[in-house]
């Protein structure tokens, strides 16, 4: 029996008076179901631009059939490239996702966001 995800996001604003924190959650075109965050670096350069930028990328590679692993290293390809510009120096994101197939999740993260699958036998 496929596993039938139950999706929610919110994001609940701090100090700052902008978000620089992306999110996605939803089934995809082929009944895939994709789940990230990007967390933009605060304090550094953009962390807002790199966070959508990243996200963008994933969602977008992902739709067009890659793994999480060539989805993760072309988002951070544009991050990289696009860091280069004026204002944009240093600018990064942490990204972590989970795409469900089926009973199968396969599992990508980068910095110190991470995944937890929380089940009625614990949290894995």
């Amino acid at each position: 029996m496929a596993i039938q995800p139950r999706l929610a996001t919110e994001s609940i604003p701090a100090r700052r008076p902008y978000q620089e924190d992306a999110v996605f959650a939803q089934a995809l075109s082929d009944s895939r179901t994709l789940v990230a965050v990007a967390d933009g670096m605060g304090g550094h350069a953009a962390g807002d631009v790199a966070s959508s930028l990243a996200m963008e990328t994933l969602v977008a590679e992902v739709e067009a059939g890659r793994n999480l692993e060539e989805a993760f290293a072309a988002a951070n390809g544009r991050v990289y490239s696009k860091s280069s510009e004026p204002g944009k120096h240093g600018m990064g994101t942490t990204m972590v996702a989970v795409l469900v197939e089926g009973e199968e999740f396969t599992v990508a993260n980068v910095g110190d966001s991470r995944c937890y699958l929380l089940a009625a036998d614990g949290i894995k």
